[in-house]
């Protein structure tokens, strides 16, 4: 312990500053500089107003222009772009095997096999969008889902609030529990240096056990208003699966690739292979296959669609936002937060997990995840370097607490993950009444007890 507190003390700058080379400037202009632009970055991407790409690219200029993350050396220490290989090619994968029409296949099968009734679907649904959240995207699975959700609410005359809560809550739950599933989840990943079976080990089983409670806490809450009439149900029921599917030619070779390419990030530990270069083939394949829907808007000139597919893959967003965070590690900003939360633990790994657990589910709840994720990994970082240099433990319980606890944050409200904005967005254009109040009414107060149940599980299993 008094060897930690030693190394803290000398990182901190008493006595020599031994961070980089920009923090001994006795002004300390550059970490203030590198904060003010991370900050102003996030709260545009918050209000919306103008393009996220944008916003992050003009951020990353302004950070080079003024020396907060020097190219040479700041791209050698901050910036992974094995990370932003990993990032795009899931935005490829993911693209890809939506356009297929499988999920929404499977949901309409769910419905006919449910013979439409409302509780079995909302049950079903849920589970089908944890498992596509933690498979795909969970962004992509709401945008597949919450089109039948809302149309199978209408068509049977109920609120589709009991079933677009399950499936939010779930799609969040789901998407922390692999590497694949959320934007947050990836940029964890590849920080934390961790094979997909390794994450998935440590965080597949409490994500399994916070799906069940989700459930049966849909199945408690709505059970005796998810009713619905016979006739209403015959009309559903008119909905064909095979009626959402892509063409066998495209449909059959996307999901033999998709199966191929979550088999090799299962064994990449085993076989040495790199994350990022296995989806960065499995999206060249997919891409390969449906080529023509990519080709689509070149040949038609259609220029515009076409820089927005290259702004929606998030390429320009992840560089711009990598090289700001890259910023707030270069300039130190990363290593003073981990400075003062070694100091408040006294280097205690099963405190500072749980610390990390519930102000990321608190972040997670008001922020957007894709940037706080980079802005703790290197939070995160620096406390596992100066963890390992005193000899206490391994910094993974910070991994996974961060990610759980972001994940978690997600399903409570609609302002910080996609999934949940790209829902209520659906909604209010078909004026379904899903109003943002009555969801947190419901998820907020879930959330918090899947929060207790999931420290008690990292003070069980994972410390």
């Amino acid at each position: 312990m008094a060897r930690l507190i030693e190394i803290v003390q000398t990182l901190s700058g008493k006595g020599s500053v031994a961070m980089t080379d920009v923090t001994r400037d006795p002004a300390m202009w550059q970490p203030i500089c590198a904060l003010l632009i991370f900050a102003a970055a996030y709260v545009l991407f918050v209000i919306e107003k103008w393009n996220r790409s944008l916003v992050a690219l003009g951020g990353a200029l302004l950070a080079l222009a003024l020396g907060l993350f020097p190219l040479k050396a700041g791209f050698a220490s901050y910036f992974s772009g094995q990370l932003l290989l990993l990032l795009v090619s899931m935005y490829v994968i993911s693209v890809c095997l939506h356009q297929t029409g499988l999920l929404a296949a499977a949901a309409s099968a769910i419905v006919r096999k449910t013979r439409a009734r409302p509780m079995a679907i909302a049950l079903w649904l849920s589970l089908l969008a944890a498992l596509g959240a933690a498979l795909t995207d969970a962004l992509v699975v709401i945008a597949a889902l919450t089109p039948l959700s809302l149309e199978t609410a209408k068509r049977l005359r109920l609120s589709p609030m009991p079933l677009l809560v399950g499936q939010i809550m779930s799609a969040c739950i789901g998407g922390g529990a692999t590497l694949l599933g959320s934007g947050h989840s990836r940029i964890i990943g590849a920080a934390a240096s961790g094979s997909f079976l390794h994450y998935a080990a440590a965080l597949a089983p409490l994500m399994a056990l916070l799906l069940l409670i989700v459930l049966l806490a849909v199945r408690l809450l709505y059970g005796r208003k998810l009713l619905a009439s016979e006739a209403n149900k015959r009309e559903l029921l008119a909905l064909q699966p095979h009626d959402q599917l892509a063409e066998r030619s495209v449909t059959l070779p996307s999901l033999l690739i998709g199966l191929l390419v979550l088999a090799a990030l299962l064994l990449s530990g085993w076989l040495g292979w790199q994350a990022a270069y296995i989806a960065a083939a499995g999206a060249a394949a997919l891409a390969a296959v449906q080529y023509r829907e990519w080709l689509a808007p070149l040949r038609s000139r259609d220029y515009r669609t076409a820089l927005r597919t290259v702004s929606d893959s998030g390429l320009i967003f992840y560089f711009g936002l990598l090289i700001m965070a890259g910023a707030l590690g270069w300039t130190g900003v990363g290593r003073f937060l981990a400075d003062r939360a070694l100091e408040l633990s006294q280097g205690s790994v099963p405190l500072l997990s749980l610390l990390t657990l519930w102000l990321s589910t608190l972040g997670g709840a008001v922020l957007e995840h894709v940037p706080l994720a980079a802005a703790a990994a290197t939070v995160v970082q620096d406390m596992g370097r100066q963890l390992q240099q005193a000899g206490i433990g391994s910094a993974d319980p910070l991994w996974w607490a961060l990610s759980a606890g972001i994940s978690l944050g997600g399903g409570a409200t609609l302002l910080s993950s996609y999934a949940g904005m790209a829902a209520a967005g659906m909604a209010s254009a078909q004026s379904a009444g899903f109003r943002h109040v009555d969801y947190v009414k419901a998820a907020l107060p879930l959330s918090l007890l899947l929060l207790l149940v999931a420290s008690l599980y990292f003070k069980l299993f994972l410390l």
